[in-house]
């Protein structure tokens, strides 16, 4: 890593530090028999509301972190908190797809921009993908770019790659009719992201992973 490179990192573990904290997984699910690829594409990409909640990891060569998730997305319109442990500060990315804002327990102030990309550079001077984490939660390609799939027996997403990120599917869970990702690591340049789904509720059927 050059100097550049982690300066920023200790740049972005800085700002996440002010933003969430100084304001003060089990074994997986039986699965019944798969369906065809392009079947559960369709199905998947018929969502139009769902939650979830579990844990984020956040990784660079220089810091980690693991902070609670809680994600309401209807339509366009998503409303994602991370929260720091033992109550030590929180934070709530919200969005239309016009535009974003961010709240944190450390700063009545919102921020504002037009995209979450953009929002959190801003503020955390990350590079995290919030558009594609939309479809890559949900098990499918964002679809804004080329993407190279690997299927597993069940012909669930096992590996993509898209938009420079590669998401490795560690394990999956039942929540209604549908098979959801309940583990998955993220990986760019440096920085690794982990999301641990707990609970997934689609259509008010919450599930356990």
């Amino acid at each position: 890593m050059n100097r550049g490179t982690r300066r920023a990192g200790g740049v972005a573990a800085a700002a996440l530090m002010v933003l969430l904290l100084a304001a003060c997984a089990g074994p997986a699910t039986p699965l019944p028999r798969g369906e065809p690829w392009a079947a559960r594409q369709e199905r998947l990409r018929s969502l139009t509301a769902w939650h979830l909640s579990g844990r984020i990891g956040l990784r660079t060569e220089l810091e980690s972190w693991t902070l609670g998730l809680d994600w309401h997305q209807q339509g366009d319109r998503y409303r994602i908190r991370l929260s720091a442990p033992l109550g030590q500060g929180s934070a709530v990315l919200s969005g239309d797809g016009e535009s974003v804002t961010l709240l944190s327990s450390r700063d009545p102030r919102p921020l504002h921009a037009g995209d979450a990309e953009a929002l959190l550079r801003q503020a955390l001077g990350w590079d995290l993908p919030v558009s594609g984490l939309r479809y890559w939660v949900l098990g499918l390609p964002a679809g804004t770019g080329e993407a190279v799939l690997e299927l597993d027996a069940a012909g669930r997403i096992r590996r993509l790659d898209e938009a420079g990120w590669a998401i490795d599917y560690r394990r999956y869970t039942r929540a209604g009719d549908l098979d959801l990702p309940a583990k998955l690591f993220l990986t760019r340049d440096g920085l690794e992201v982990r999301i641990v789904v707990q609970q997934w509720r689609i259509g008010g059927e919450a599930a356990g992973a």
